[in-house]
């Protein structure tokens, strides 16, 4: 075949496609036929136009890479070289059957940032003036090998395309030429050529289908390409230099709703998706200015991770690139929300484990776990219920957002196998999900009314469990609209179920630690430690505000003989009797302490001595009359010596009060047992001690 690539495509169209191709990539490419004649030349660069081509030196290195370029493409296969000016060059061949037509040519590129120290170097070696030499080669495009040579075979099958069908066309032409010499000599030749005519136009027609098929397979691969673009798994679009959208892909619409021309401008999507009128300002504005001034710096702008409002009311974390292609702006979107959710769920979870080590309160605990889920789903409204001592009733934990109505409906809710969502999955031990709270039989009577008064319409309820299996409340999560839970939905609030169990037994034990440091272990009253502790801080209080203050010393009476008499476990159980007795006449404000033994304390806030001695006779009246029955033994009781005293000026501390009160209750032994004596602090600094029934 003897045929040159110009004879087989239009030039004109062939230029028009690498013009488009030009201004869509910015690189810059010609085509060079195989008589090394420039056919198609475009976007070269202000480097080599005004400076290499213009120097004796530079143009005779641009010459000499040239021909090694051409000697390289001998091979068959794509080349690239670097001249001698310190610039990339790229060629692949176009071959048509076999026979190498023309070249492609992707010349003044980079694949990596230039080194300006170098270029500097040279455009002092020959002549040039720095800073535009420099400014010419910053324009200069960086695009990585693997990239460029997708776009050069990109480039290649085109033109090879266009070849093809050029090739079918000239083959036509050629065909035609042949038939009208047929037709020539059929004038001669009419019977004689007659079988021979039949057969040339059956051939004829053979490449005119040939021809329909080319043109066909051309349409085809525009559609690919176009194909190529809706598949990729980003959102893409593009815009003018004045911010008008003139092109978003498939994935684009699939991400937020949106098609090319329900957003007109750039301003438009962003007040649309941005609707925060501080987001739009501390976020939105700076960045679009910084990419508006990227067009001129040809700086490379941060991408932008933002929250995006979709047209359905989504929401989803998007990171958002761009890049200046010519005159027109290409974004990419891609979608993070599944990775930034992970991320936000761990650092919330790791809030939430700080403040349990730090000891925050249980309700403040829950409360930041409820936050967290309703930060990540806006839409959504939690709560936490907390099963009682009893594991019968559900009372509130933490619900910051839910009615107060609805909440208190809630609070003290007895569980069971159709109590909503809440008190169906803490008797069953399971999840339970509820889409449709208007006609779910487990939501019924004045729960379902209140929950569709208070905006509720689903509800989905996971149980929360302890380390040890044990039903320690409930999450949940209530939606305005009927809907049942995605895979995410169900791993989210096992997450916050699984934080609230953390919460729950930490502030358990912390209780139980609490209650072991403070409490007697045989009477559940205070420690002498807590009871002094708590009596001295009690003492300080009543000193600074002037605040009557009073102190009872109590001893059982021979309580020695109760454990002689019955045994070391009877006596342990008169003295938890004996607790029980007297936190019946106490007070809540009141602070009974067992100070060792059968030795008791009783701090009295707030009360003046005449008042004081009637808590301790009523106290000791009330033990006295009391029998005690232990099984295989007569009933019994025992009696108290009660010592009293009440805070003076003077006192310091609880140390003066309590030997005060302690001598008062020697007194009460020394006169005879049973009986209430009071200690006061005189002027002269002596101490009286009446018994009760002298007073």
């Amino acid at each position: 075949m003897s045929v040159r690539f110009a004879d087989l495509v239009d030039l004109e169209d062939l230029q028009k496609m690498m013009l488009s191709l030009y201004n869509i990539t910015g690189i810059p490419h010609g085509l060079v036929d195989n008589g090394n004649t420039v056919l198609c030349e475009i976007g070269w660069q202000e480097a080599c136009r005004v400076f290499h081509r213009g120097d004796a030196v530079a143009a005779a290195r641009c010459k000499a890479s040239n021909l090694e370029l051409n000697r390289l493409l001998q091979a068959g296969n794509s080349v690239g070289h670097c001249c001698l000016n310190g610039l990339m060059d790229f060629a692949v061949p176009i071959v048509v059957e076999g026979q190498h037509l023309a070249s492609i040519v992707v010349g003044q590129v980079l694949n990596e940032p230039p080194n300006l120290e170098f270029f500097r170097q040279q455009a002092r070696a020959l002549g040039f003036e720095e800073e535009p030499y420099l400014a010419a080669i910053q324009k200069i495009p960086v695009i990585p090998r693997p990239q460029l040579e997708s776009i050069m075979t990109l480039y290649a099958n085109a033109a090879r395309m266009l070849a093809d069908k050029g090739l079918a066309l000239w083959r036509l032409k050629q065909a035609e030429q042949q038939l009208a010499q047929a037709n020539a000599r059929l004038k001669q030749q009419v019977e004689a050529q007659t079988h021979e005519l039949a057969e040339k136009n059956q051939r004829l027609q053979a490449d005119i289908v040939l021809c329909g098929r080319i043109e066909s397979e051309l349409r085809h691969q525009q559609d690919k390409l176009q194909a190529l673009l809706d598949a990729s798994p980003v959102g893409v679009s593009w815009s003018s230099l004045d911010g008008q959208i003139e092109y978003v892909n498939r994935k684009f619409t699939e991400l937020f709703g949106y098609r090319l021309g329900e957003l007109p401008t750039v301003k438009d999507w962003y007040r649309q998706v941005c609707p925060d009128p501080q987001v739009q300002q501390n976020l939105i504005k700076p960045w679009v200015i910084q990419v508006g001034a990227a067009h001129k710096s040809g700086e490379s702008v941060p991408p932008l991770d933002t929250l995006v409002t979709c047209k359905d009311g989504s929401q989803r974390r998007m990171l958002i690139t761009t890049s200046w292609v010519g005159d027109r702006l290409l974004a990419n979107f891609s979608d993070i929300t599944p990775r930034w959710q992970v991320e936000q769920r761990e650092k919330r979870r790791e809030q939430t484990l700080e403040l349990i080590a730090k000891g925050y309160p249980l309700s403040r605990v829950l409360e930041s776990i409820v936050q967290g889920v309703e930060i990540e789903s806006p839409s959504s409204r939690c709560s936490i219920l907390l099963l009682d001592k009893d594991g019968q009733h559900l009372t509130l934990g933490a619900a910051p957002n839910l009615p107060e109505a609805y909440n208190q409906i809630v609070d003290g809710v007895a569980i069971g196998p159709q109590v909503g969502s809440c008190g169906t999955a803490a008797y069953l031990r399971q999840r339970v999900v509820v889409a449709d709270i208007a006609h779910d039989p487990l939501w019924g009577g004045r729960f379902r009314r209140m929950a569709l008064d208070s905006g509720l319409r689903a509800c989905w309820s996971e149980p929360i469990f302890s380390s040890d299996g044990q039903v320690l409340g409930t999450f949940a999560i209530y939606h305005s609209q009927t809907c049942a839970p995605t895979a995410e939905d169900i791993i989210q609030i096992g997450h916050a179920a699984n934080l609230a169990s953390i919460a729950l037994e930490h502030d358990l034990a912390r209780r139980r630690l609490e209650y072991q440091a403070h409490m007697d272990f045989l009477t559940g009253v205070a420690n002498r430690r807590y009871f002094v502790q708590t009596a001295e801080a009690e003492v300080a209080r009543s000193q600074r505000y002037a605040r009557p203050l009073s102190l009872l010393m109590l001893d059982v009476d021979f309580f020695k003989q109760v454990n002689d008499r019955y045994g070391h476990k009877a006596g342990d159980w008169v003295l938890q009797h004996l607790t029980q007795l007297l936190q019946q006449g106490l007070r809540s404000a009141d602070l009974l302490g067992r100070l060792g033994g059968e030795e008791f304390a009783i701090l009295l806030p707030e009360t003046a001595e005449m008042q004081a001695i009637e808590v301790a006779e009523r106290l000791r009246r009330a033990v006295s009359e009391d029998l005690i029955h232990l099984e295989g033994v007569e009933r019994f009781s025992i009696s108290l010596s009660i010592g009293v005293t009440t805070l003076v000026e003077g006192d310091q501390g609880l140390d003066e009060p309590l030997r005060r009160a302690d001598k008062a209750l020697y007194t009460a032994k020394r006169t005879g047992r049973n009986k209430v004596c009071v200690s006061t602090q005189t002027q002269e600094n002596r101490v009286k001690a009446p018994c009760a029934g002298d007073v």
